[in-house]
C-alpha cells in the first residue's frame, strides 16, 4: 500500500496529474477545434487520442487517491479506476499511431479499421486491469511492477510516431523530436519502478514525475506549433497548385484563359492575328474511345502546335478550342492560320482516323493595343461560322458580315431607364447541398423595356459600364432589393440572405459603405440581411478604396461574397487580406466537372483552397443532379443554377419562401 503520510510526496503527485491533465485538455481542444474548421484525419484522430489521455489521468489519479486510503487493487472501486486508467491508456496510444500514419491523408481510416484497432487496444488495457485485480497476493510494489511495462509501450510508441514524423521533415521535425523525447521521458517510469522496493531507488518520483509533466508539455506545445505550420504548408501546396491549374490544362500543358489574359499585354504595339480552332465532334468520340488514347490524341495536337508555333503563342480555351498567337501582316497570319488547322488536321487523321472530328477555325486580326476580349470574340464568331458551314475550313472575320448595332442601348436609353425606374430584381435561389434547404437568393437586375420587353443583363452591363452608369444602376438595384426584403418581412415570412451585385466603380467609390450601411438603417433592416457580391476582377481597381470599403461593411455585419471565383486574376495574397466569407466557383468551372477529370480536379482544387482560407464555397450554373452530387462531394455547401431554379420575380421568390424552410439569414 502507498505511505499515506508522506504529504508532501502526494500533493507534489497531485500537482502534476493536475497539469497533465490540463495538458491533455488543452489539446484535446485544440485539435478538434481545428478538426471542425478543416476536416483532416489527423486533427480528429490527435483530439481523440488527448481525449483518451485525459481520461487516463484522471483514472490513474482516481486509482491512485484510492490507494493512499488503503483500497486495496481488487476492490470494485479501484478496480473501476485501473480499468478506466488502462483502457483509455491503449486507446490513446492507438488513436496516436493512427494520426500519425494518416496525417498526410484527406481521408481518414475506415470505421471499422479505427473502431477495430481502439476499440480492441482499449478491451487489452481492461483485461490487464482485470488480470491485475485477480492475481492472488497481489501487493502494491508487485502490481506497480507489472505495470511497468504499460510504461514502455507508451514510451516506444511516442519514441516511434515521433521518428516517423521526423522523417517527413519541414515543421514536423519539431513534432517528432519532442515526441521522441517525450518516450523517453516516459522510459524514466520504468527506472523509477523497477527499484520501487529498494532502500536507494535509481530515479526519485518527484524527478519522474517532473519530466513526465515537463515532457507532455513540450509534446503538445510542438504539435500545436506543427499544426499551423503543416496547415501553412498544405495553404501555399493548394496556392501552388491551383495557380498551375489555373493557368494549364492538366493533360496537354497549355496555357488556358487566365493565363493567355496573363500574356496578353506583351503583345500590344504588334501587329498579328488570334486563332480559335474548334474541334467539332471531340465530344463524341471522348464517348467512343479509350480515354489513354484520347488523352494522347490532346497532347499530340499540342505539341505540334507549339513545335510549330511556340509554346508561348499557344494556348487552350476549353477541351474543345485552341487558340494560336500569331504576329505579321494579313497576308502572313492568314497563310500561318491555315498551316495550324492543317497540323491539327494532320494530327486527327493519326490518332481519332474513323471518328469524323473536324477541325473549323476562324481568324481575328488586332492591331496595337487592342484588349483581348474583343479579339477573341471576334475570333470565336469565325470559328462558328466556320463550323456552322461544314467545318474544316478558316474564317477570316476581317471579311465576315458584322452584326448590327444595338439601337435599343444607348446612353440616352439606358439614362432615361435609371431615371424612369424601369430596371427590376429578379432572385434566383441557392440551396443547401444536403439537405436543398433555402439558404439565400441571388438579386439579378433585368431591364423591363416598354418597347422591347424584358432585356437580360447580358446586353447591356457593358454598356452602364463604358456609359459611367454603373454606380447609378447599383443604387437603384440595392433600394429596389432592400424593398423588396421590407415587404416581404411585413408579410411575416423568414427572408434567407439576399446578395446584391456591386459594380468596379461603385467599388471604388469612397462612400460605398455609408450609402449601403444608411439603405439598410432607413428600412430598419440588419445588416446580415443582405450580402454584397463582387467579381475578382472588380476588386482589383482601386484595391485600397475596395478593401476599405468591404471591411467597413463587413464589420458592420454584411456579409462578403466574390463571384465568378477562378476566373479573374486576384492572387490568394488578396483574397486573404480581402473581408471575404464566401466564393462562389464560376459555373464554366461545373459545367463539365462531373464528367471531365481535369475538370473535376480543377473544382476540388479550388474548393480545397477556399476551405484552408476558411471561406464557404457556393457553386453556380448547377444543371444536373451530377453536377449537384459532385459540389456535395467536394465539400461545396451550397449550390445555384436552373437545377434548384431559374431567376424569380419578387411575387415567386416570396412564395418560395413560404413553401421552403429558409434557414439563415
Amino acid at each position: 500500500m502507498i505511505d499515506p503520510a508522506s504529504t508532501p510526496e502526494l500533493t507534489f503527485i497531485a500537482l502534476t496529474t493536475i497539469g497533465q491533465a490540463l495538458v491533455a485538455a488543452f489539446l484535446c481542444v485544440l485539435f478538434a477545434y481545428h478538426w471542425r474548421g478543416q476536416p483532416r484525419p489527423h486533427f480528429r484522430l490527435w483530439a481523440a487520442s488527448f481525449g483518451a489521455m485525459l481520461v487516463y489521468v484522471i483514472g490513474a489519479g482516481w486509482s491512485f487517491a484510492l490507494a493512499t486510503s488503503g483500497a486495496a487493487v481488487d476492490e470494485p472501486g479501484r478496480f473501476v479506476a485501473m480499468a478506466l486508467a488502462l483502457g483509455a491508456a491503449h486507446a490513446q496510444m492507438a488513436w496516436l499511431v493512427l494520426g500519425t500514419l494518416w496525417i498526410r491523408e484527406d481521408r481518414g481510416p475506415s470505421r471499422v479499421l479505427e473502431i477495430g484497432v481502439v476499440g480492441g487496444a482499449a478491451l487489452l488495457g481492461v483485461l490487464l486491469a482485470t488480470g491485475y485485480a485477480a492475481a492472488p497476493g497481489n501487493d502494491e510494489v508487485a502490481m506497480v511492477r507489472r505495470l511497468a511495462w504499460l510504461f514502455v509501450l507508451l514510451g516506444a510508441t511516442y519514441i516511434v510516431c515521433g521518428l516517423r514524423l521526423f522523417l517527413f521533415g519541414g515543421a514536423l521535425r519539431l513534432t517528432g523530436g519532442a515526441l521522441f523525447a517525450f518516450g523517453l521521458f516516459k522510459l524514466g517510469f520504468v527506472a523509477m519502478l523497477a527499484s520501487a522496493d529498494s532502500p536507494q531507488p535509481l530515479v526519485s518520483t518527484e524527478a519522474v514525475m517532473t519530466l513526465d509533466l515537463i515532457g507532455f508539455a513540450i509534446a503538445g506545445i510542438a504539435l500545436a506549433i506543427s499544426l499551423f505550420e503543416v496547415e501553412r504548408q498544405r495553404a501555399e501546396d493548394a496556392q501552388a497548385s491551383l495557380a498551375t491549374l489555373l493557368r494549364f490544362d492538366p493533360i496537354t500543358g497549355l496555357a488556358n484563359r487566365v493565363r493567355l489574359n496573363e500574356l496578353w499585354p506583351a503583345m500590344r504595339g504588334t501587329v498579328g492575328a488570334l486563332v480559335v480552332i474548334e474541334l467539332d465532334g471531340l465530344e463524341r468520340a471522348a464517348a467512343q474511345v479509350p480515354r489513354a488514347r484520347f488523352e494522347r490524341s490532346l497532347r499530340l495536337i499540342a505539341n505540334r502546335l507549339c513545335q510549330d508555333f511556340g509554346a508561348d503563342r499557344v494556348a487552350e480555351l476549353e477541351r474543345e478550342r485552341f487558340v494560336v498567337v500569331l504576329s505579321g501582316d494579313a497576308e502572313k497570319v492568314r497563310e500561318l492560320a491555315r498551316a495550324a488547322l492543317q497540323a491539327i488536321e494532320a494530327v486527327l487523321d493519326a490518332t481519332l482516323p474513323q471518328h469524323d472530328v473536324l477541325a473549323s477555325a476562324g481568324l481575328a486580326a488586332f492591331v496595337g493595343d487592342e484588349d483581348l476580349a474583343p479579339v477573341l470574340a471576334r475570333a470565336v464568331s469565325g470559328c462558328e461560322q466556320a463550323r456552322r458551314a461544314g467545318g474544316a475550313r478558316l474564317v477570316d472575320t476581317e471579311h465576315a458580315p458584322t452584326q448590327r448595332t444595338d439601337r435599343v442601348v444607348t446612353l440616352r436609353g439606358l439614362r432615361a431607364a435609371i431615371e424612369r425606374r424601369e430596371f427590376e430584381m429578379l432572385y434566383q435561389p441557392i440551396v443547401s447541398t444536403r439537405g436543398r434547404q433555402l439558404v439565400g437568393f441571388e438579386a439579378l437586375v433585368r431591364w423591363q423595356h416598354p418597347d422591347e420587353g424584358q432585356i437580360g443583363s447580358n446586353r447591356f452591363l457593358d454598356a452602364i459600364e463604358r456609359f459611367g452608369l454603373a454606380t447609378a444602376l447599383d443604387r437603384e438595384a440595392l433600394a429596389l432589393t432592400l424593398d423588396a426584403i421590407s415587404a416581404w418581412r411585413e408579410q411575416g415570412v423568414r427572408v434567407p440572405r439576399i446578395a446584391v451585385n456591386v459594380s468596379a466603380a461603385s467599388l471604388e467609390s469612397r462612400t460605398l459603405a455609408t450609402e449601403v450601411l444608411h439603405a439598410l438603417e432607413a428600412r430598419a433592416l440588419p445588416t446580415s440581411q443582405i450580402a454584397v457580391e463582387l467579381t475578382e476582377s472588380a476588386a482589383l481597381g482601386d484595391y485600397n478604396t475596395c478593401k476599405r470599403n468591404l471591411a467597413e461593411l463587413h464589420a458592420a455585419g454584411v456579409r462578403i461574397s466574390l463571384d465568378d471565383f477562378g476566373t479573374g486574376y486576384s492572387s490568394v495574397a488578396h483574397l486573404r487580406e480581402l473581408p471575404v466569407d464566401t466564393i462562389k466557383l464560376d459555373q464554366s468551372f461545373l459545367r463539365r466537372a462531373d464528367r471531365d477529370p481535369r475538370d473535376a480536379a480543377l473544382v476540388r482544387g479550388l474548393a480545397q483552397l477556399a476551405h484552408s482560407l476558411g471561406f464557404g464555397v457556393v457553386a453556380e450554373g448547377i444543371e444536373r443532379e451530377t453536377q449537384a452530387a459532385f459540389a456535395e462531394e467536394c465539400g461545396i455547401e451550397a449550390i445555384q443554377g436552373f437545377l434548384v431554379s431559374p431567376a424569380l420575380p419578387a411575387a415567386a421568390a416570396f412564395e418560395s419562401m413560404r413553401a421552403h424552410r429558409a434557414v439563415g439569414a
